[in-house]
């Protein structure tokens, strides 16, 4: 299908089938110009915005860009489900004042919020608005704003964000004055945090030419903004150039659909790798024409990884070390893509098969990498002994498989101690099916610190044949022959 082809070229393959479940969730969807504006019941009801020419989404989920909600309000539309606004104005252009006025009648019952926004746009002044917003100055003018924001125009957000990156301090001592309540806020948390990001946000949809987009610059109010929303204002890269550094027009270039590669190129920081992962994320097809162009053997790795292709990823494997470090990659989800190959060479296996991330795979994760293990030493070397018993279980039966002496194995302390009663029940069972009841009795004994403190314990064994009692500090297992 078009419109399928067209989005993957903005979002990933999960989100876009994720995004087919929820096409029937999507309550109203409106076409206003080049946008689509939707909402999306999900565990809540999400404000969803699609720009129709690059397809980008903008939501109110946590999610934030290019969500699931996104590309169901696309093609909801695309089957033809979504009200046509424009025409809806166009009609309300030959209509009488009165009637006019019946129509808005008839909406503001359901939507309060517009009166709210009229009464806060007549006495908004631009030249008293940042006078009246210090002199006002509070935790509920700043949610007002907050509520209203989209009511300012370019030059009152600009003068806004100058204003409180000023006295940002000052501000912040006010509103600890003003309320008990207003303590040690995060950065990220607090009312006027929130307000310098809502603003922010709000200032780069306003920005229309290259002198506005200056005064922002010249202010570096938006930065990231910018840079997040590279392809809006691509137009204007020469003018962008002038004012970032290197790194940050990189950063920036990578947001845009189809930047100059050689550009990317030039402007490339040494580490490159987090951005790497972000934009074969958010930007598969520049990703794959950039690792193409730059023959780079981190970003290949990256790609296969984002897109689970494990033939590219054993081709790349020598850079997944250093990615790991970096955090840019986990080991479990390379497992995983792995796991879809019947075999893998023993190196690799080696190298993914490690003390401290054997708790962290799955149980499926662990019996397959054993199953390309054959150095018994190494095996018994990276088991995490605390770690769930079914995990180290598969462990004891490769080993065995391999011809090791798993007996020794239950004689380390390690394996039995501060484990729950359950898993306890699990690993004697497993004992005593392997070894016998004479082996039973005397695992029991080696480790009667743990079988002689819990009566919940000692009860659920009675069940399984095995009687255990504590008799003048001494311990006495009686174990009866299974029928």
């Amino acid at each position: 299908m078009k419109n399928i082809k067209r989005l993957e070229d903005v979002y990933e393959e999960q989100v876009i089938n994720r995004g087919k479940e929820y096409v029937d969730n999507v309550a109203s969807c409106i076409k206003i110009g080049d946008y689509l504006c939707s909402e999306v019941h999900g565990t809540y009801a999400y404000k969803t915005k699609v720009h129709l020419i690059t397809l980008k989404g903008e939501c109110s989920c946590p999610y934030e860009y290019n969500c699931k909600h996104a590309v169901a309000t696309y093609l909801y539309h695309e089957k033809g489900k979504s009200s046509n606004a424009d025409e809806f104005l166009n009609y309300l252009k030959t209509l009488q004042k009165d009637d006019l006025i019946e129509i808005i009648k008839t909406i503001l019952p359901e939507h309060p919020e517009l009166i709210k926004k009229q009464v806060f746009r007549k006495k908004t002044n631009f030249q008293s608005f940042v006078d009246d917003f210090i002199h006002n100055f509070s935790e509920d003018e700043i949610e007002n704003i907050n509520e209203n924001i989209d009511c300012l125009n370019f030059e009152q957000l600009l003068k806004l964000l100058k204003y409180i990156d000023g006295a940002f301090d000052s501000l912040n001592e006010k509103l600890t004055d003003q309320q008990d309540t207003y303590n040690n806020y995060d950065d990220e948390d607090d009312p006027l945090s929130d307000l310098i990001y809502t603003a922010r946000k709000e200032l780069i949809t306003k920005i229309n030419s290259p002198d506005q987009l200056i005064l922002v610059l010249k202010q570096e109010c938006a930065v990231e903004e910018i840079i997040e929303n590279g392809e809006k204002f691509f137009r204007f890269k020469d003018v962008i150039k002038q004012y970032f550094g290197k790194e940050e027009y990189f950063h920036f270039l990578l947001n845009c659909k189809n930047p100059d590669l050689t550009e990317i190129k030039d402007t490339m920081p040494q580490d490159a790798q987090h951005y790497f992962l972000l934009l074969s994320r958010e930007n598969p097809s520049l990703s794959e024409k950039l690792a193409t162009y730059l023959n780079n053997a981190d970003l290949k790795f990256i790609n296969a990884y984002q897109h689970m292709d494990a033939n590219e990823i054993i081709t790349h494997f020598d850079r997944f070390s250093d990615l790991e470090n970096k955090y840019v990659v986990q080991p479990q989800r390379i497992v995983t893509i792995l796991s879809t190959k019947k075999h893998i060479m023993e190196d690799i296996a080696k190298r993914l098969f490690t003390k401290e991330h054997f708790g962290e795979y799955s149980q499926k994760n662990i019996k397959f990498l054993l199953r390309n293990l054959n150095d018994q030493e190494f095996i018994l070397k990276n088991i995490d002994f605390q770690a769930e018993f079914p995990k180290v279980n598969e462990a004891i039966r490769r080993l065995q498989e391999l011809g090791y002496a798993t007996k020794s194995i239950f004689k380390r302390k390690e394996l039995i101690e501060g484990k729950h009663w359950t898993h306890v029940v699990e690993i004697l069972h497993s004992v005593r099916k392997s070894f016998g009841d004479k082996f039973a009795k005397e695992f029991i004994l080696a480790n009667k610190d743990t079988f002689s403190t819990s009566s919940t314990l000692k009860h659920n064994l009675k069940k399984e044949g095995i009687l255990i009692q504590k008799s003048k500090g001494e311990l006495t297992v009686e174990v009866v022959k299974w029928q």
